[in-house]
């Protein structure tokens, strides 16, 4: 943000801010038209332009050139595409065995820069409900150029959800990944929780049950992190080297665990 600052003699004066919204794609310039003393009253008027003007706004050293230029060139905002959340859909048969689905993703790069590259669903019978690559915003050539990009992809995937329960190997990092994805597909904030676009599903971690369900075995180290999954399948004696380490071959990973862990639970 640049600020501008113009007084004068008589006490007027008038201060002009310079801003890029990234909701909607847009240099705000805020005019504050304020009289003497400043905290009585405080007109601003606001100017929207493309961003292309960016580096001549920033070249003015006068206020009124400025905002004269900033009305001739003024745009109509764009209004930020908003994040569709899932329609209500019929809950999954449980006596189908359909009850609970699990997720997994492939990501790239790290930090806020991290993209989902490909995301699969996987039913409690071992179907394969939903696959697909992603194209990030950036490398691009890590995924064929013909992958759909996540605002693409979003309906189908939440679509192949409904109210099924969701079940992540590491819950946090998938849903911190598919909120952060959510923001820079749809221009919007990143939503606050999870629950927002999953409003009817409860959310199953089975990397954390795994991890407390070795806290309780012997010969196990307690309070550790959570294991590659890879690791984990290993140690439970769960056939996994025939699976690929993409996200379906890791949400296959992931149910077998999950049935394995529920079966330890009964026994």
């Amino acid at each position: 943000m640049r600020t501008l600052q113009l007084s004068t003699s008589s006490g007027k004066g008038k201060v002009v801010d310079i801003e890029y919204s990234s909701m909607s794609n847009t240099i705000i310039v805020i005019c504050h038209d304020y009289a003497f003393p400043i905290t009585d009253i405080d007109r601003s008027t606001s100017y929207f332009l493309a961003p292309k003007h960016y580096k001549k706004l920033a070249s003015y050293k006068s206020v009124a050139a400025l905002v004269k230029y900033a009305k001739a060139n003024q745009i109509q905002p764009q209004a930020a595409t908003p994040c569709p959340v899932p329609a209500p859909a019929p809950a999954k048969s449980a006596a189908k065995g359909q009850g609970i689905l699990f997720v997994e993703i492939d990501t790239i790069g790290r930090g806020k820069k991290a993209e989902i590259i490909e995301i699969s669903v996987v039913d409690i019978s071992n179907n394969l409900v939903f696959s697909s690559k992603i194209k990030p915003t950036n490398l691009q050539n890590v995924v064929p150029s013909d992958s759909p990009s996540f605002a693409n992809a979003w309906k189908p995937f939440s679509d192949a959800i409904g109210r099924a329960d969701i079940a992540f190997y590491n819950a946090e990092h998938s849903k911190r990944m598919i909120l952060q994805s959510i923001a820079k597909a749809f221009d919007t904030p990143m939503p606050e929780h999870f629950r927002t676009l999953f409003p009817y599903n409860n959310v199953i971690c089975v990397g954390e049950r795994y991890k407390d369900f070795n806290n309780y075995r012997l010969g196990y180290f307690r309070n550790y992190g959570l294991q590659h999954i890879n690791s984990a399948c290993g140690q439970s004696g769960i056939l996994w080297r025939d699976l690929s380490n993409r996200s379906a071959g890791n949400a296959i990973k992931c149910l077998r665990l999950y049935k394995y862990l529920e079966h330890k639970a009964v026994a």
